[in-house]
C-alpha cells in the first residue's frame, strides 16, 4: 500500500492523528449541519410564503365569486323586481367588504394592494348604485301600477266604445282602425 504521507504527520503519535481526524470529521459534520439548518429555514420561509400566496388567491377567488353573485342578484331584481334577490344582494355586501379588507391587509405587494383597495371602492359604488336602482324600481312599479295600468284600462274602454259606436253607425273602416292599437 503506497501512500503519500507528510513528514508533519510522522511527528505525531497514532492517538493524536486519530484525534485530528476525528476533529476534522466533526468540523465537516458541523459545517454540514449549519448548511442544512440554513436550507431548512429557507424552505420553511418558502412554504410560509407559498401558504400566504395560496390563501390570498383563495380570498381573491371568493371575492370574484361574490361579485358575480351580486351582479346576478342585481340583474334579477332590476329585471323582475324580485325582493328575495334584493335581500340577498344587501346581505352579501358586508361579507364582500370584509373579504376585501382581509385581502388588502394580507397582500404585501403595494401594486396589488392598491388594486384590491380600488376593487373595494368600486364594490361600494356598485352597492350604492344598486340602492339607487332599487329606489328607481319601486318608483317605476308605482307608476306602472297606479298610472299606466289605470290609463291603459281607460284607453282600452274608450277604444271599445269607439269601435262599438262605429259598428252601430255601420262604419266598419273606422271600427277596424280603432281596433288596430288593441292588436299590438
Amino acid at each position: 500500500m503506497s501512500s503519500v504521507s507528510s513528514p508533519l504527520m510522522h511527528r505525531f503519535n497514532i492517538g493524536t492523528r486519530v484525534l485530528a481526524g476525528f476533529i476534522a470529521v466533526l468540523l465537516l459534520l458541523a459545517t454540514l449541519a449549519g448548511v442544512s439548518v440554513t436550507g431548512f429555514r429557507s424552505a420553511t420561509g418558502a412554504f410560509g410564503s407559498f401558504d400566504t400566496i395560496a390563501h390570498n388567491t383563495l380570498t381573491v377567488g371568493t371575492i370574484d365569486r361574490t361579485i358575480v353573485t351580486l351582479r346576478r342578484d342585481a340583474y334579477i331584481f332590476t329585471s323582475s323586481g324580485d325582493e328575495a334577490a334584493a335581500k340577498h344582494f344587501r346581505e352579501t355586501v358586508p361579507g364582500l367588504r370584509t373579504d376585501i379588507a382581509k385581502a388588502v391587509a394580507a397582500t404585501r405587494n403595494p401594486e396589488r394592494r392598491a388594486k384590491l383597495a380600488e376593487a373595494g371602492t368600486l364594490a361600494d359604488g356598485y352597492a350604492a348604485n344598486f340602492d339607487k336602482a332599487a329606489t328607481m324600481r319601486v318608483a317605476r312599479d308605482k307608476l306602472v301600477n297606479e298610472k299606466l295600468n289605470v290609463l291603459g284600462g281607460e284607453a282600452r274602454q274608450h277604444l271599445s266604445q269607439v269601435i262599438a259606436s262605429a259598428m252601430t253607425d255601420g262604419d266598419m273602416e273606422a271600427a277596424a282602425l280603432a281596433g288596430q292599437p288593441r292588436r299590438r
